[in-house]
């Protein structure tokens, strides 16, 4: 039993020797790169450097948007031209203001009791007002004025004054009536074009903002992918020291020097690479957020300053599917669209009764002029009621000094009109078209709620499930990292742990944005993203 302790101690003591001596030539790690000795800059501070830079929260990307984006002043200007139409269809009952004026001259040859010209001339003007009304009726009244030129020897008065007032009335009964009237069912129209524009103009707002944010998140990954990017190839440049180092010590082979280095190189690149994505991401918001190339945007360089959310959704999938159908703008649209075509199709029932009018007019006639001397013994030149120019006939006509009435009804009854028969039907067809849409339309909100909800949920579990895959990665690379400290594995396992953790930071970062992402599109199912984010519309007619 002696014989075999002396033998196993002969055996380990030269070994401990050995491993005691092996422990002094291993090399000391290197230390991380500082700047100027190979450590690369942050993006941040290397824009802030360089030139101005724009702090953008995602509260500031909206505003600019709202304020200077094309697409939203494009769809703004359909909202102006809408309302204008409907301002013009009210023009329909505006009143018309005319006047008519005219002059003649005649001549006469009497026979009797001996040959003789005669020679008149006259002249007038006829003032008139006219107003469509609501019930789809129309009202007019004008004032006639006329004067008139004799050189007849009978004549007692000459020149002589003639002024008529008159005014009429006309009223549909059936046909063209109330609801019916042109002038009515062109303003409704106008104003369900006018509403549905307006929707429209919120939807456009809507998918704006979407893009907005989903580009000014896109520019937060970039920038942090180039970030992981960075610290990958410092991790590089680190573990190429190291490799260096151990080489020198001859405790490496020269190849482990090579592939060190091409593994910089590589990550380099990628490194590299991934700025252009910062570029493209920056260029994309700019011209979200501007109108024209001057603008500031262009001038500066964006840097996200609001990180994303990851909380959990404000509202159950119940909550988020009646919200829809409350605010969506499709449904909205298809609401009015639905409006609009029973107003068209009432119209059409209407145009298809016999037209009936009722017409009736009131008259008052007054008449005066100069008297032709000598006067009649019973007619005071001075006082009579007939003596006087414009203004005697015009009072007589106002006052209603001898009133005249006339009604009447009017009835015209098609013994068949094809016409308007196929235009009733054509209307019921788009009625039902537009109902068959307007479910389809809710089917498909109702689909893309659903959609969102269930990948809302998969995106919250991939955030987690990244965020832990990322936190083991950074485990293995801290353990394979002490055990080549050690000497207990390999250049090559180092490099791909290291490149797994970048990989696996990296998807972290794309879930996280993806989640924000699906946020937002819940909003947009929902019809709550402008609410949510504080967007006020920007005004419109």
């Amino acid at each position: 039993m002696r014989f075999l302790r002396f033998f196993l101690l002969l055996l380990f003591l030269p070994l401990f020797s050995l491993l005691c001596a092996f422990s002094q030539t291993v090399p000391q790690t290197a230390a991380a790169p500082s700047p100027g000795k190979g450590a690369s800059e942050p993006y941040r501070d290397r824009v802030r450097r360089q030139g101005p830079v724009m702090e953008l929260s995602v509260q500031d990307a909206l505003e600019t948007a709202l304020r200077n984006n094309l697409a939203i002043a494009i769809e703004r200007m359909n909202v102006e031209s809408a309302a204008q139409r409907l301002f013009g269809a009210r023009g329909f009952y505006d009143p018309t203001l005319s006047f008519t004026a005219n002059r003649s001259f005649s001549q006469s040859l009497g026979i009797f009791p001996r040959p003789a010209f005669s020679a008149s001339r006259n002249s007038g003007l006829t003032p008139s007002v006219s107003v469509n009304l609501f019930s789809g009726g129309t009202v007019s009244a004008s004032l006639g004025n006329s004067r008139s030129f004799s050189a007849s020897r009978s004549s007692i008065l000459d020149p002589t004054f003639a002024s008529t007032l008159r005014i009429d009335f006309s009223q549909p009964l059936l046909q063209g009536a109330l609801r019916g009237s042109s002038g009515v069912h062109q303003i409704r129209i106008a104003a369900y074009d006018t509403r549905i524009a307006r929707e429209s103009f919120r939807q456009r707002v809507i998918g704006i903002v979407q893009q907005v944010l989903s580009g000014y998140y896109e520019l937060l990954f970039a920038i942090e992918n180039y970030e992981v990017k960075r610290n990958s190839r410092d991790l590089a440049v680190i573990q190429l020291e190291n490799t260096r180092l151990r080489v020198q010590s001859g405790l490496l082979a020269g190849s482990a020097l090579t592939a060190a280095r091409s593994e910089v190189m590589q990550r380099e690149q990628d490194w590299i690479q991934s700025e252009v994505q910062i570029v493209l991401n920056q260029n994309a918001l700019r011209n979200l957020l501007s109108a024209e190339r001057s603008a500031e945007v262009w001038k500066a360089t964006l840097l996200p300053s609001t990180p994303p959310d990851t909380s959990n959704p404000q509202m159950t999938l119940e909550e988020a599917l009646e919200s829809a159908r409350r605010h969506r703008p499709e449904l909205q649209i298809a609401a009015l669209q639905r409006d609009e075509s029973l107003e068209n199709t009432r119209f059409a029932a209407n145009q298809r009764l016999p037209r009936v009018n009722f017409t009736s007019s009131v008259t008052s006639p007054g008449q005066s002029g100069i008297l032709v001397p000598p006067a009649p013994e019973d007619l005071d030149p001075a006082t009579g009621p007939y003596i006087g120019g414009y203004g005697s006939s015009a009072g007589q006509a106002l006052r209603f000094n001898a009133p005249g009435w006339s009604l009447g009804i009017n009835v015209q009854f098609p013994l068949r009109n094809r016409s308007l028969e196929a235009q009733y039907v054509q209307s019921q067809i788009a009625d039902r078209r537009i109902q068959a849409q307007a479910r389809s339309t809710l089917l498909s909100v109702e689909t893309n709620v659903m959609s969102t909800w269930e990948s809302l949920v998969i995106q919250k579990n991939n955030v987690v499930a990244a965020r832990l895959a990322h936190e083991a990665a950074q485990a293995q690379v801290d353990a394979i990292t002490a055990r080549f400290e050690a000497n207990l594995a390999t250049n090559f396992e180092v490099l791909s742990y290291q490149r797994d953790l970048a990989e696996s930071r990296v998807r972290e970062l794309r879930a996280t944005i993806d989640y924000q992402n699906a946020l937002n599109n819940l909003l947009v199912a929902s019809g709550t993203l402008l609410e949510v984010k504080g967007v006020i519309l920007p005004k419109t007619p």
